[in-house]
């Protein structure tokens, strides 16, 4: 498959949801750094919005990955629930089926086929301040699309005595 077949985009918010009839809304989009809150040892809540575009529909359910990536490029590992360490990915086979509505003539090639997903993180990730991450959407394993942050460390502010 030719790599412009496929793009993906990938914008940070502090919050997005996607309605019922598709519209993406989105509250403080477009961030590249991620508050941390000390006490609770997590970054403050976030949104990570993917929207996967295909210019020619596929009916081959691809294999989609949104995967959390640390500077190197390394996938990052956070805490289960058992605690034990896993990969921070999403994964599912994704519909890039041509589009439709019922009730509604949508001639071939009128718009592409796509597929979008609102990933709400409302507790954080425990992920480290003073260090760049990435989300990285893969469709067969090949990265289509990347959108970088960083969590600052606040400064130490002044001594005292």
């Amino acid at each position: 498959m030719a790599d412009s077949e496929l793009s993906a985009s990938i914008i940070l918010a502090d919050f997005a949801n996607i309605d019922q009839s598709g519209k993406l809304n989105v509250v403080g989009g477009g961030i590249s750094l991620i508050g941390y809150e000390f006490q609770q040892g997590t970054t403050t809540p976030f949104t990570v919005y993917v929207r996967v575009v295909a210019r020619v529909p596929r009916t081959d359910r691809p294999a989609l990955e949104i995967v959390l990536a640390d500077a190197s490029g390394d996938p990052v590992q956070i805490p289960s629930p058992t605690g034990e360490l896993q990969t921070m990915r999403i994964a599912q086979n994704v519909e890039l089926a041509a589009p439709s509505l019922p009730g509604v003539s949508i001639p071939p090639g009128a718009i592409p086929s796509s597929a979008a997903f609102a990933i709400n993180f409302s507790n954080g990730l425990p992920l480290a301040p003073g260090h760049s991450y990435s989300w990285r959407v893969q469709i067969d394993h090949d990265v289509i699309a990347s959108e970088s942050f960083y969590i600052p460390v606040p400064d130490p502010g002044p001594v005292l005595g």
